[in-house]
């Protein structure tokens, strides 16, 4: 025999022998050729292939579930793995689990079994299969520590590949920007202008940094907004924490709004004059008005909080 003939012969293909699942004893049958997972810090280097009949139990279809394997390092640390190839073939379902990282991590035994899940509506599992990771040996931190002159050869060969001279990166913009001049706007107005309304009016347009000066209510930040209101406003809702200015009315009726902070105390206020005849008010049933009546040619100062009114009245020509 030659010596290319000695060479030929000794190529050992690779070997995928398939993994068995019985669906009544649920076990899964590994061959000799599989035992081995690995070696320790291996990742995503080998395959394992598995082999089930479709319908098991009481007629679950496999293929229509979602499988898993869940397994159990070396270390003891358990994961799951979602298996992404379920193929259908005749009365037989084939996948494949890609053995990652966590699966090697560590030297010894490891332990799986194969988890088909449908949702809550059923659940069915192998029992326990096991494999074997081989000790093995990571350098890469050493090889660092103790060669520190090799990394610094390593470097100074990329810098020397890589590196341009300052001035020539310099002439190259230069020369770039005065074939692609870029025109930059003195102003960058905003897509959208904004108009301020209510106690300021203003617009803005984007164009520059402004302040805008919001006037504090009348009275102070702590004031009570005063509200005018004419004799025809006969009818009307009352907001809270607001003062409403009636004049000389005939007849009032008022109702309460809701308080937009209902966990605060929340005060209704108003002041109107009774004429010649009696202003005939009509209260809110809600309003708990006691003993309170009206006279005439009389200005009255009127609060109600928590639902209960009380007031205080002068005497007018």
């Amino acid at each position: 025999m030659t010596l290319e003939e000695a060479l030929e012969a000794s190529v050992v293909e690779p070997v995928n022998d398939i993994f068995e699942i019985d669906p009544e004893t649920r076990v899964i049958t590994v061959p000799a050729s599989e035992k081995l997972f690995g070696v320790a810090n291996d990742g995503n280097s080998e395959r394992k292939h598995f082999r089930c009949p479709k319908i098991v139990g009481d007629n679950i279809d496999l293929s229509t579930m979602h499988l898993y394997i869940n397994y159990q390092n070396a270390n003891g640390q358990k994961y799951p793995y979602l298996v992404e190839d379920i193929r259908t073939d005749g009365d037989y379902i084939t996948f494949s689990w890609l053995i990652g990282p966590d699966v090697v991590e560590y030297k010894g035994q490891i332990k799986y079994i194969v988890c088909a899940k449908n949702g809550a509506t059923a659940e069915w599992n192998t029992t326990l299969a096991e494999g074997t990771v081989l000790e093995g040996l990571e350098a890469a931190e050493e090889i660092v520590e103790k060669n520190p002159d090799i990394i610094e050869q390593i470097l100074a060969r990329l810098d020397s590949v890589t590196e341009i001279p300052q001035e020539k990166v310099s002439s190259a913009v230069e020369e770039y920007m005065a074939k692609n001049p870029i025109s930059i706007p003195k102003k960058l107005p905003n897509p959208h202008k904004l108009t301020f309304a209510g106690a300021v009016t203003a617009e803005y347009d984007g164009s520059g940094a402004v302040t805008v000066t919001i006037p504090e209510a009348s009275g102070g930040s702590s004031g009570t907004v005063r509200v005018e209101k004419s004799s025809t406003d006969t009818t009307v809702e009352l907001e809270p924490n607001k003062l409403y200015i009636f004049p000389e009315m005939a007849s009032l009726t008022y109702t309460l709004a809701e308080p937009a902070d209902a966990s605060v105390a929340n005060e209704y206020h108003f002041v109107f004059k009774s004429g010649s005849t009696a202003t005939e008010l009509v209260h809110p049933s809600t309003v708990n008005v006691g003993n309170f009546s009206i006279d005439a040619n009389k200005v009255y100062e009127v609060s109600i909080l928590e639902g209960l009114l009380t007031s205080r009245s002068w005497s007018v020509n």
